[in-house]
């Protein structure tokens, strides 16, 4: 089965990454920049040879935070699995059906280890 790896930057939190205004919704200037570094960091790993992965999916996120602000680690998830996706890594997020999610210690600047995982289904 086949499986990625990526330590990516701090992901933005959902508060930040989406806004709602004039009947639409949105994607800030934070989160447009971090899905353009989520995508050169995949680029990068894979030397420009990617192939988006099609099964099911197991995800493994390891969040290491900036600094000791207080957060809610769900917030981080939707900005990661939508820069994963975009960038090519699998076709839709709907295929993860096993998602875990780790706070990890402080260590500026903060960063996200993902592991995608095909799974049988």
């Amino acid at each position: 089965m086949a499986s990625y790896s990526y330590r990516l930057p701090w992901p933005p939190s959902v508060n930040c990454y989406i806004r709602r205004g004039n009947n639409r919704s949105y994607m800030t200037k934070a989160g447009k920049q971090f899905r353009e570094n989520v995508f050169a960091d995949v680029v990068k790993a894979h030397d420009g040879d990617i192939w988006p992965l099609e099964g099911r999916l197991a995800v493994s996120i390891e969040l290491t935070a900036p600094d000791r602000r207080e957060r809610d680690i769900d917030n981080h998830i939707k900005a990661t699995l939508d820069a994963l996706q975009h960038a090519g890594s699998f076709v839709k997020d709907s295929q993860i059906d096993e998602l875990v999610v780790k706070r990890l210690h402080v260590e500026p600047p903060g960063c996200c280890d993902v592991t995608i995982q095909e799974i049988e289904a």
